[in-house]
Formats: C-alpha cells, structure tokens, sequence
C-alpha cells in the first residue's frame, strides 16, 4: 500500500478538494470501518476520530453515536463549548436516521445530555427547548423513567433562571 503525507497543508488541501464528493465520503466511511476493526476495544480513545469520519463519510447512525461519546468526553475534561459543537453534529445526524421506537430513544437521551451541556454554557432557553423535546418524545413512547429526568432537569434549569412560577 502507497501511503502519502503531505509536509504543506495547502497542498493536502488541494489533492482533498480534487477528490470528487462521492470518492470523499467513500473513503471516510471506509477509515471508519478501519478504525473499528483496528482497535475494537478502544472506540472511545478514538470517539473524536470516528466523529469526524463518520461525519464526513455521511453514516449517520455512527457519526450519532461517535460524536454523543466525544461530546461527553470533552465535558468530562471541562471542554464544555466542544461538547457543544459535538452535540450539535450528533443532533444533527439524528435528524438524517428513519423513525422508530430505537430512535425515539437515542433523541431523548441525546436532548437530556446536551440539554444539559446547554445549561453549563448559559444557553437556558435552548436547553429548556431540548429537555421539553426530550420529555415531549417520552411521552410519546410511555418512557415514565425518562419523562421524569427530562422535567427533573427543566425544573432545574428553570430555578436556575429565577423561573420559579414556571418550575412549579
């Protein structure tokens, strides 16, 4: 196998951007698969990675989970506006998967975790609008469990804003 390193990122640049749109997201799908058979034991040392991959590669069921996981790594360390950034693609991605019951699960947790990720920031409103997202889809699943942690956390965001009318 060639392998080819670029020393001048213009010029890695150029050769990227030559490759028609279709060749891209072919071979960033394939170093994703790559990845996962490498190291299968260690996705989530590599979550940022297959993040990015499986973004770029348009698979959007992974690029979900990958970039959730890289999401949560980065607020573990206190990179809260990464988080967010990651979040963002995995909501995203979430808007590219098909409806059903798995879905609606994944979306729930999904709107908790950057709901409260939003929080952190200072993004009240925002998180306020995913965690009733979160709550209004265990609704429709019959989730109570997760019904009751969507509206525990709009409470609290709710206090934290001096809403306490709206927390009640």
């Amino acid at each position: 196998d060639q392998v080819f390193t670029f020393k001048h990122a213009l010029t890695r640049e150029v050769a990227y951007g030559s490759l028609l749109h279709e060749r891209r997201r072919a071979l960033h799908s394939k170093i994703v698969d790559a990845l996962e058979a490498l190291y299968p034991d260690r996705l989530g040392e590599y979550a940022e990675y297959l993040a990015y991959h499986a973004l770029q590669g348009e698979v959007w069921d992974k690029t979900m989970a990958y970039c959730r996981q890289a999401g949560e790594k980065a607020r573990h360390r206190g990179a809260v506006r990464e988080a967010v950034t990651y979040y963002e693609q995995a909501l995203d991605a979430l808007g590219q998967l098909p409806e059903h019951s798995d879905t609606g699960v994944l979306a729930i947790e999904l709107y908790y975790r950057f709901g409260g990720v939003l929080s952190l920031v200072g993004e009240h409103a925002r998180s306020l609008a995913l965690l009733g997202a979160a709550a209004a889809r265990a609704r429709q699943l019959g989730d109570r469990a997760r019904l009751g942690r969507a509206l525990s956390r709009m409470v609290t965001v709710r206090m934290i804003v001096g809403d306490v009318e709206g927390a009640m």
